[in-house]
């Protein structure tokens, strides 16, 4: 006999619901991934993700991609981390995250000073964004599987 299983999910404002409430750090060229890398490191622990896009031209694909990722039901928030001389769309891509109604930030490195600096300030934006995120809406979900209750010999199913 097999169940549905319910889990508790994030919704998000779009309707569809994440079953993780991730804080999405995105660099968007990689001169920026060092300084993202520094930003998320201390927070690994804390559901804080680092990913990027490593090129430097205007590409159709990584901006449609980048889209995607920081649009995922599991994407409670994002960073967007630009060095400021890329040409990768980072304000379109701010405009479609905060469409979402996804709290968002871009730092740009260059108009920050620097690497310790903009390092800096990320490092407080995630501390913030962590507290902000906590409040997000939890709702009961099916899982669109289900599973069969023998495989769990014995763990009741919900």
């Amino acid at each position: 006999m097999s169940k549905d299983i319910q889990i508790n999910g994030y919704l998000r404002n779009d309707g569809r619901k994440g079953i993780r409430n991730i804080i999405a750090v995105t660099y968007l060229v990689e001169c920026a991934h060092h300084v993202a890398h520094e930003i998320a490191d201390p927070f690994r622990d804390k559901n804080v993700h680092l990913i990027g896009f490593g090129g430097c031209n205007p590409n159709e694909y990584a901006y449609k991609m980048m889209t995607q990722l920081c649009l995922h039901p599991n994407v409670g928030t994002v960073l967007i981390v630009a060095l400021g001389c890329e040409s990768f769309d980072h304000v379109n891509l701010e405009n479609a995250i905060r469409k979402s109604q996804r709290p968002v930030s871009t730092l740009i490195i260059q108009e920050r000073r620097g690497t310790l600096p903009s390092i800096q300030e990320g490092r407080e934006w995630i501390e913030d964004a962590i507290k902000e995120i906590t409040d997000t809406s939890r709702v009961n979900q099916k899982s669109a599987k289900r599973l069969d209750s023998a495989i769990f010999k014995g763990m009741e199913i919900i």
